[in-house]
């Protein structure tokens, strides 16, 4: 978008926004608008303190958009996690040349494991009917931790985009390493039964593990702080 569209949006963006806050739908709805009135993506979702020493996990976002910002604004070493066969492949070609990248074929969960996923593009779910499906890869997150040595080390970032499963992510993380990931950004999604519920249970895990809440749009980005 140029300027002028992207701040036509925002304003668009904070109209509904005012609406929504009188006349409520639901919480994504709400929070997506205020996101976007706000430029969520560039005023909260990469202002993060990291170095060239730094370790990043990415679990989901497809193509390395996230990534892509994160290395040019501070070259750390990141963890690429894409269970999808296409965007791993985009990314392992796009990263063949950055030793400080490592992409896996996979997406980290409490447990291993093989699910059937709906692909469509940036809405890829397990909960969506579509006929274009592939098989994908789970693996347990501490197990994960333990083969690459990076269970004695902090974490600076991990960021979880991961069409449900940052549920079972998240709990399992809380059971084992509370005290690895120095701050955790997540999209949580309501999509899944009792979503609001789920998602104010590990919001209160995470608080009750000294855990700060640094930002918070319920199901569309939240970031805590250790």
């Amino acid at each position: 978008m140029n300027n002028i569209k992207i701040l036509a949006h925002r304003i668009l963006c904070g109209l509904r926004y005012s609406f929504l806050l009188i006349f409520p739908k639901n919480l994504f709805i709400l929070n997506i608008n205020k996101w976007f009135f706000m430029d969520g993506d560039k005023n909260f979702l990469l202002t993060h303190k990291l170095s060239k020493d730094s370790i990043v996990f990415e679990v989901g976002w497809y193509t390395g958009v996230f990534s892509d910002k994160i290395i040019h604004l501070f070259n750390p070493y990141i963890y690429i996690f894409e269970p999808i066969e296409e965007y791993y492949d985009i990314l392992v070609a796009k990263y063949k040349n950055n030793s400080k990248v490592k992409v896996f074929h996979f997406w980290l969960s409490d447990k291993d494991g093989v699910f059937e996923i709906s692909k469509s593009n940036d809405g890829t779910s397990v909960f969506k009917e579509s006929s274009n499906k592939e098989s994908i890869v789970l693996k347990d997150i501490y197990e994960f931790l333990i083969s690459e040595k990076l269970d004695t080390q902090i974490v600076d970032l991990i960021a979880i985009n991961i069409e449900w499963w940052e549920y079972q992510l998240l709990e399992k993380l809380l059971n084992t390493t509370p005290n690895l990931f120095r701050n955790i950004q997540v999209q949580f999604h309501d999509f899944v039964e009792n979503a609001e519920v789920k998602r104010e249970e590990i919001v209160k895990r995470l608080l009750d593990s000294w855990y700060s809440k640094w930002y918070s749009f319920p199901f569309v980005w939240e970031l805590f702080k250790k």
